[in-house]
This record gives C-alpha cells, sequence and structure tokens, in this order.
C-alpha cells in the first residue's frame, strides 16, 4: 500500500487480494492521478478507483505500489500546485505509473502527464538475468526508485526541490527515464 508525502493532495493506492490496484484520496485527479482514465472525475473518492492501462483493461499482476506527490504548473497562470502520481511493480519485473509528470515522475521519457498506467522505459533487462527482479520500490515527491536483487538502485524523476534528490549530482538534475543511481555494494 502506498501513501502521499504531502497532507494535499493524498493519493492513497493498494493493492488488492486479486492483484489489481486501487486508488482512492483527496486528489483531484485533473492530471491523472486515480489512473481510472479521466482527468477530471471524482474529484475526490472515498471509494476506491480501479487503475487501468492504456487498453483500458485492468493493471494486474501487481506486488507492491507506491503515491507521491509533484508540482505541476497550471495552464492559466504560472501558479505550482501540488498534484498526486503513483507507481505500482508488476510481476517483480515491469514499472506502471500514472498521474502528473512534471518532473518525468513517470519514467516513460515524456513529461506528459497520464490518467492511465503507462510503462517506464526501463533500460536494465530483467530477462538476461534472474538478479534483475524488482524487489522494493519507492516512491516520493516528484520521483521514483527500484531496488533490484542484484543491489542495483534506479530512479527517475527528481528536482522538485532543487536540492539533488535523485542523486545523480548537482542540485536541479532530473530525468524522464530510469538512471542507475547505485550499487549498494558500492563502496
Amino acid at each position: 500500500m502506498g501513501g502521499g508525502t504531502s497532507p494535499s493532495p493524498v493519493l492513497i493506492c493498494a493493492v488488492l487480494q486479486d492483484t489489481t490496484v486501487e486508488c482512492f484520496g483527496n486528489s483531484q485527479n485533473t492530471r491523472g492521478g486515480f489512473g481510472n482514465g479521466t482527468f477530471d472525475t471524482p474529484s475526490s473518492s472515498t471509494k476506491g478507483q480501479p487503475v487501468l492501462k492504456d487498453d483500458k483493461t485492468f493493471l494486474t499482476d501487481v506486488t507492491m505500489v507506491g503515491s507521491g506527490v509533484v508540482k505541476s504548473q497550471t495552464s492559466q497562470s504560472n501558479i505550482k500546485v501540488h498534484t498526486s502520481f503513483a507507481c505500482a511493480v508488476v510481476s517483480n519485473t515491469s514499472v506502471y505509473c500514472w498521474g502528473g509528470n512534471s518532473t518525468g515522475n513517470l519514467g516513460n521519457g515524456t513529461l506528459d502527464d497520464s490518467n492511465v498506467a503507462v510503462k517506464v522505459n526501463q533500460l536494465w533487462n530483467h530477462n538476461l538475468h534472474p538478479d534483475l527482479k524488482i524487489i522494493d520500490l519507492a516512491v516520493s515527491d516528484g520521483r521514483a526508485c527500484v531496488l533490484l536483487k542484484n543491489d542495483d538502485v534506479w530512479c527517475w524523476g527528481g528536482g522538485v526541490y532543487n536540492s539533488g534528490e535523485l542523486g545523480i549530482g548537482g542540485h536541479n538534475h532530473r530525468s524522464s527515464i530510469p538512471v542507475k543511481i547505485l550499487n549498494r555494494t558500492d563502496h
């Protein structure tokens, strides 16, 4: 289960027993944070909204999920607002993300928001080696990371606070595709 890192908006997502994901909370959904295929409804929900893939089928075989917030600029002004996004690990091999994407935090090589789950561009190839399976997922303010079985840490997004939070050097760096940050055995 994943919950937001900010008092507003709050997006909570949970993996159900049937391995699908539902999201709910006080999130305006204007950037697609519920992942339910719309950019407007509901404006907040106390009932779980099923997350869909781009072919409008349910996201299934989910093993982990996390959610966070990202700063997005409104189209009418230069006012920055917080919007929600979430990511899920599927079959311990793939990652899908949805919602606001102003820092590249959906990991699909764009800055486009998505109201359905889109597959993260994986630069690690789990088919070549079983040690490249995903064993953990972390989603936070404008970024997401996975830990692989071989101890590699890959992250994408970043730059929300311009404090080097992506871990690739520099204070305002971000990446719309995963970047290998480190291996936990590095010294």
